[in-house]
């Protein structure tokens, strides 16, 4: 159980608890990209850096379904879905120290299809953020304090309605919570 996003009713928080954080800020060391896994993604030491190191090397693809690429599997083809980047984001935060999780939201698009939108939500130091995918490239935002923050935020962002919610293991093979929790 993650304890660092919990529901906390009506309060308020901070307005810059839910503000994207400015692309200017994720300057950091660049990350050399060669072909083994391990090497380059040691390099990366903090969420900034790995949004750079991902808009520089990996493309975005629209890709329905709930299979998922390992991380290895993203790495080598440099491109992949939503459900991927999340993942492979989620591992890569892991691995550097960091308590990351896929959070997958369920809501009907304008055209009132069904779809899922994928997140890696993640802590830095006393503050929850979230690596998202959007027009083209990875970004990173603060959210506010529980699940029902996040969901608004994604909600605003994209111009929907989140039915439901969930958490996925980082070893699923497929990208789908144990639950689905309704809003």
């Amino acid at each position: 159980m993650l304890f660092f996003l919990v529901d906390r009713g009506l309060q308020s928080w901070p307005s810059n608890l839910e503000e994207d954080i400015p692309e200017e800020e994720y300057t950091s060391e660049e990350v050399v990209y060669s072909s083994d896994f391990s090497e380059t993604i040691n390099q990366i030491d903090s969420p900034e850096q790995l949004v750079n190191f991902l808009n520089q090397n990996f493309k975005l693809v629209p890709r329905e379904g709930i299979a998922v690429l390992t991380p290895l599997e993203f790495f080598d083809q440099r491109q992949g879905g939503e459900q991927d980047f999340a993942r492979f984001t989620s591992h890569v935060l892991r691995r550097q120290g960091f308590v990351a999780i896929v959070f997958a939201y369920q809501y009907v698009d304008q055209n009132q299809i069904e779809r899922v939108g994928y997140v890696s939500v993640f802590r830095d130091g006393d503050e929850p953020k979230h690596i998202y995918f959007d027009q083209e490239k990875v970004q990173m935002a603060s959210h506010g304090w529980s699940y029902e923050d996040l969901c608004q935020y994604e909600e605003e962002r994209r111009g929907i309605d989140i039915v439901s919610y969930g958490v996925i293991s980082l070893q699923a093979t497929e990208m789908v919570p144990e639950e689905w929790i309704k809003l």
